[in-house]
């Protein structure tokens, strides 16, 4: 199946969700920190009006307040698990990233708008089928349109612009482009020792989260409900709708999915249940700081060695990453662009 350059990557950004062969910032993830309100704004935020311009792409503008809703919108969909001591760095680091991505849009759609590229019927249906193919079993576009906190009248805008950016690219740089076999054994002969696939499971959950300060009573309270949920599961209750209903993990948005993982990425309790399972069993409940589990496997893969039509797909892929980011610097280097002080790019 061919993969669009940037229009599920839009849809991705604007639902909080990731590659599902990426770690996720899910409970259970090592990478997850503990519950946490979101603060209030960094003394660095409150010092800039609402007006103030953070960026300027051949006079179009991204103003503070924009920037501003954008960062309040990621904050929501990152499901409220912030450290507050690092959130004044979260938030700048997070705006930071609203500039950048707001200038490499703006790049990329003023050439499309020089170029005359415009999106037909047929190119949104095939985007939304890309997407739909993209999606967890049970989940539809209509889904993740509905659901989506910026609202499905501008989910569907981005999807339109992320096709739009889509044909660009791939008029710039053809998608069936792909590496020769010669550049593909060679790579595999000169890599050899890093092409090994670590032992990876697919897996879905239910949370029930602790709260901060959670007497003995809460806790118990909360374990007599995952173990109901447990048992309707049991019972053949759909897993995707009861981790819709109950989970307290974002990733309640993709029916619990959490996607590919290797050792190492979850914490321990959660690591040792994922790797011990059947597949397709309806695990013990299992606690972590995070709270109360309930862990499906739906896949688990040996270790091994990335096959050849693996390797061929990675080259394919960086190839198209060169030719973006050199695409990326020739437009930069016509383009006038200014940044307020504080959100300049950092040196490569």
């Amino acid at each position: 199946m061919k993969t669009p350059w940037m229009f599920v990557t839009a849809l991705l950004v604007c639902v909080g969700c990731q590659d599902r062969n990426e770690p996720q910032k899910t409970a259970g993830s090592q990478t997850s920190p503990p519950a946490a309100a979101v603060s209030p704004e960094s003394p660095a935020e409150k010092e800039l009006a609402p007006d103030t311009v953070l960026a300027e792409v051949n006079g179009r503008k991204l103003l503070y307040a924009d920037a501003q809703e954008q960062l309040e919108l990621r904050l929501r969909a990152a499901g409220d698990r912030l450290p507050p001591d690092r959130l004044p760095l979260i938030r700048r680091q997070m705006l930071r990233g609203i500039v950048e991505q707001f200038v490499l849009r703006s790049l990329l759609l003023q050439e499309a708008d020089a170029r005359k590229i415009e999106v037909t019927p047929e190119d949104e249906q095939k985007a939304y089928a890309r997407i739909q193919e993209s999606l967890p079993p049970g989940m539809t576009v209509d889904d993740v349109l509905k659901t989506s906190p910026v609202g499905e009248k501008k989910m569907r805008e981005e999807v339109t612009v992320g096709i739009r950016i889509d044909k660009l690219l791939n008029t710039l740089y053809p998608e069936d482009q792909a590496p020769s076999e010669a550049e593909v054994t060679a790579f595999m002969e000169e890599n050899k020792e890093n092409l090994a696939v670590p032992e990876r499971v697919k897996a879905r959950h239910i949370l029930v989260a602790f709260a901060e300060g959670d007497n003995d009573a809460a806790k118990q309270e909360k374990k007599t409900k995952i173990e109901t949920v447990r048992k309707r599961l049991l019972e053949g209750a759909d897993f995707e709708a009861e981790a819709r209903e109950n989970s307290d993990c974002p990733s309640r948005q993709q029916g619990g999915d959490l996607g590919t993982f290797p050792r190492g990425r979850m914490v321990p309790a959660f690591e040792d249940a994922a790797f011990s399972q059947e597949v397709g069993a309806i695990g013990p409940v299992v606690e972590t700081s995070f709270g109360y589990h309930i862990i499906q496997v739906t896949d688990h893969q040996k270790e091994g060695t990335a096959t050849r039509d693996e390797v061929t797909r990675l080259l394919k892929s960086q190839k198209r990453q060169q030719a973006l980011r050199g695409v990326i610097d020739e437009l930069k280097s016509k383009a006038q662009i200014t940044y307020a002080a504080g959100f300049e790019p950092a040196e490569k």
